[in-house]
């Protein structure tokens, strides 16, 4: 107990002597001004006048019960237990100090204090109707009396256990199933907190998956275990001492996600609805709680059995068949709901008769499959998840592994390019070609098979599937099509035999290009399923770039006094053969630089036979973010394709100010106009008309200059800014549609 010094020294020239001697001439006066300031918020004015009082007398139980209220007033939970004890103390008969302290325990959940002072209070005043409304109460509720106070949880929830037991478990991966529910509902960098956290072991799990956790609970002792269980596996966490049943102390959208397990089902309903409803207000994205599932029959059995043989060690529980309404009543939309840890259940039952049963019971749910125990909906623990307003959620399905991007050196596009301005708030890849669940790219990468698409889309409450590439991820998509939920296919390449009988079942099928489009209305797609999107490119990335080091570096390494740039993947349909034949008739000034993986024997085998091979150099492939170097120091970029869904890699050197030489073919010549932006050739599969081209792109100062000028326009059209708003409206529209 210390007087707040600022206030001292404010009162010193204002009044200070008066109050003094009010202290020593009118006590009671001075305590009734005090109580005042104290009911009208003027806390610290109190306070300050209490202290004097108790350091006049420090027996004053009055006094002592004004500073815990003032406590109490500010949050300061465990100063106000201490000074109402105190007050309760020094005046044992005093009503209404008795009645503070016990609504302190009774909010504590001080469960044998609260009995006793009541019992006491019973005996002393029989006829006091608050008191016995109190009991009353208390008594038809059956919960605060029944509930644990916070030693008493400790001990519960422990079990003698010690923070390196569990930090052992937890090294083990031996820790509870229903981690995953808060795993899958959070990411990475997320910030959540977790109400009542008992030994802090699913928040310890969080930590080490990357999430900053804060913990709060109203056990000292609970927080101290977790506190050193989180020492010992070394991360980091944030322990808040605090009663759940009170304001939360910390702002508004504080966290992205508010969870907890274990703790609703000890509260009345008034209660459980605040809970949820502070855990709303102190959440941005979602409310997440795990209770005891009223439908499972095998934990409510044992819980029967326990506490009739007086063994239940849990206080009072009520499991819960549902929380969708509480959630709705706390404002939380977009309601999910299941159980989890079926297989848990069998740990209720604990006494040797029924050892036998448990067992049985273990084998028989041995031979159910995962989807067969989920429908059964026997799970221990009942999840809700609650959101603070409806979501959107993409399921993607990728024609390759996410790690061939990461090879390529292009996997930091993938966030932006699965989810355009960050329309959805969440993105799940569901895909049988990954084969480890992770977070991954702004996403959250499950394998899943064909049998279990259909089933996870459901789950997961995907509201549009994209599947890329008119084979088999389309296949794959429309294999698990749920009704009310589109499919929709992109299509990037102009090949027919790309294009599976699948793509007449996708509702909606977005085309690369023009030349893309023309295919697929040919296949049998009627026209108005069709989208047009083009390919977009990061125009801040991939731009002219002067670096005189890296051209003395681009210049020693590709000798020639004209450098040709070839960029794609080493086959016929990049006609690379076409422009090697074309080096014979250029002769030794031009050399030419083939980038792309695949096997290039062939190439390289025709290049000998030509007699050109030492003007040819073949790259398997470089970074994306290089690439911007290599089209600002070639004298052209020549890709003569035979076909292309739409030939991304003109657009990058478009916008890198290149001299572009290509087919003159769609898609290349709906964005490439001939001697404007680019060079078109007519006759492709020629050598000398290929040979030609390159020749006047290289030489033609005044026609380059007017090329260079002019090539950013071409790709501006395609700027990633552009397309990702494009690409948002086509989301926009086929969620407004299907609603």
């Amino acid at each position: 107990m210390t007087i707040n010094s600022a206030l001292y020294n404010q009162e010193t020239g204002e009044g200070m002597g008066d109050i003094i001697r009010m202290c020593d001439d009118d006590p009671v006066q001075l305590l009734a001004t005090a109580e005042e300031y104290a009911q009208s918020g003027q806390l610290d004015k109190a306070e300050y006048m209490a202290c004097l009082l108790v350091m006049q007398d420090n027996s004053n139980a009055d006094a002592w019960n004004l500073i815990g209220f003032i406590n109490h007033a500010r949050g300061q939970i465990e100063e106000a237990l201490a000074s109402f004890e105190k007050a309760c103390s020094l005046a044992p008969d005093n009503i209404d100090i008795a009645k503070n302290l016990l609504d302190l325990y009774i909010q504590l959940g001080r469960t044998a204090d609260a009995d006793r002072l009541l019992q006491k209070l019973l005996e002393s005043h029989p006829q006091d109707r608050e008191i016995q409304e109190i009991a009353s109460t208390l008594q038809h509720v059956n919960l605060r009396l029944h509930q644990l106070g916070a030693d008493e949880w400790h001990d519960a929830i422990i079990n003698a256990r010690k923070p390196e037991d569990v930090a052992d478990e937890i090294s083990r991966g031996e820790y509870p199933e229903w981690v995953a529910p808060m795993l899958d509902h959070t990411k990475p960098g997320d910030l959540v907190v977790e109400l009542g956290s008992g030994t802090g072991t699913i928040s310890a799990v969080l930590a080490l998956n990357g999430r900053k956790v804060v913990l709060v609970d109203y056990s000292r002792e609970n927080l101290e275990f977790s506190r050193q269980l989180f020492d010992l596996l070394g991360v980091d966490g944030e322990f808040i001492l605090a009663d759940v049943t009170q304001k939360l102390p910390f702002s508004d959208g504080y966290a992205d996600v508010v969870w907890s397990s274990g703790l609703l089902e000890h509260f009345s309903d008034d209660e459980v609805v605040h809970i949820l409803t502070e855990s709303a207000r102190i959440s941005k994205r979602a409310v997440i709680s795990l209770v005891p599932n009223a439908n499972s029959l095998i934990y409510r059995f044992g819980k029967w059995e326990q506490e009739r043989s007086g063994k239940w060690k849990y206080g009072h529980e009520d499991p819960k068949w549902s929380m969708v309404d509480y959630f709705g009543k706390a404002g939380l939309e977009d309601i999910r709901e299941y159980s989890i840890g079926t297989k848990h259940s069998l740990q209720f039952l604990v006494s040797p008769e029924l050892q036998p049963a448990a067992a049985k019971l273990s084998e028989f749910l041995g031979t159910l499959s995962d989807s067969e125990i989920k429908r059964f909906n026997q799970g221990y623990l009942l999840t809700t998840v609650g959101f603070k307003r409806k979501q959107l959620r993409l399921a993607v399905i990728p024609s390759d592994p996410l790690e061939a991007y990461a090879a390529k050196g292009n996997a930091y596009l993938l966030q932006d390019y699965y989810n355009p301005t960050s329309y959805f708030d969440e993105v799940y890849c569901l895909s049988p070609v990954e084969e480890t669940e992770r977070f991954a790219y702004g996403m959250r990468v499950i394998p899943t098979t064909a049998e279990e698409l259909l089933e996870r889309i459901r789950d997961l409450g995907v509201d549009i599937v994209r599947a890329y590439g008119g084979f088999w991820p389309c296949d794959f998509a429309v294999k698990g099509k749920v009704e009310g939920v589109p499919v929709v296919v992109s299509v990037h390449d102009d090949r027919e035999s790309w294009l599976y009988d699948s793509i007449l079942q996708a509702d909606h099928v977005i085309v690369m290009s023009g030349a893309v489009r023309e295919v697929v209305i040919k296949r049998g797609v009627p026209s108005e399923r069709i989208i047009d999107l083009p390919n977009r490119v990061n125009l801040d990335i991939f731009n002219r770039v002067e670096d005189k080091e890296f051209k003395t570096w681009f210049d020693k390494q590709f000798p020639g006094k004209h450098t040709i740039l070839h960029i794609g993947r080493k086959d016929p349909q990049k006609n690379a053969d076409t422009l090697i034949k074309a080096l014979t008739h250029l002769g030794p000034d031009y050399t030419a630089i083939f980038i792309g993986r695949g096997n290039d024997d062939i190439y390289r085998k025709l290049a000998s036979d030509c007699g050109v091979l030492e003007q040819c150099h073949f790259i398997q492939s470089i970074p994306n973010n290089e690439l911007p170097k290599y089209y600002s120091a070639c004298s052209c970029m020549c890709t003569p394709s035979r076909c292309e869904g739409f030939g991304i890699v003109f657009i990058e050197a478009l916008a890198c100010g290149a001299v572009v030489v290509t087919s003159n073919i769609a898609p290349m010549n709906e964005y490439i106009t001939d001697r404007v932006h680019g060079i078109l050739i007519n006759d492709l599969e020629n050598p000398e008309a290929v040979a030609a081209a390159v020749k006047i792109a290289c030489t033609d100062k005044e026609l380059r200059f007017n090329l260079q000028a002019n090539a950013r326009s071409a790709a501006e059209p395609f700027s990633k800014p552009s397309v990702d708003q494009l690409e948002r409206a086509i989301y926009e529209t086929i969620i407004k549609n299907r609603a």
